[in-house]
């Protein structure tokens, strides 16, 4: 597995225990690299303020489009 050679320095997971700082997660809900169930496992996990806005229907490269965008900067 690719997350098996991945260094616990950079175990995502993890470190987002310990962040404090304020997060906006975009979470791309078709995401074919970085599957929803672990984007939400990271949002669960961080320990900072956070927001999550979910992008229904989006891949993980996929660009935002100007309503998309604008429900982005309403989170700040």
């Amino acid at each position: 597995f690719v997350a098996a050679q991945i260094p616990w320095e950079l175990d995502a997971l993890r470190l987002s225990r310990r962040v404090a700082a304020p997060a906006v997660f975009l979470s791309a809900r078709c995401d074919r690299i970085v599957p929803p169930i672990y984007q939400d496992r990271l949002f669960d996990a961080y320990a900072g303020p956070k927001k999550m806005l979910r992008w229904e229907g989006a891949d993980h490269a996929d660009r935002l489009n100007e309503v998309q965008a604008e429900a982005l900067a309403a989170l700040y």
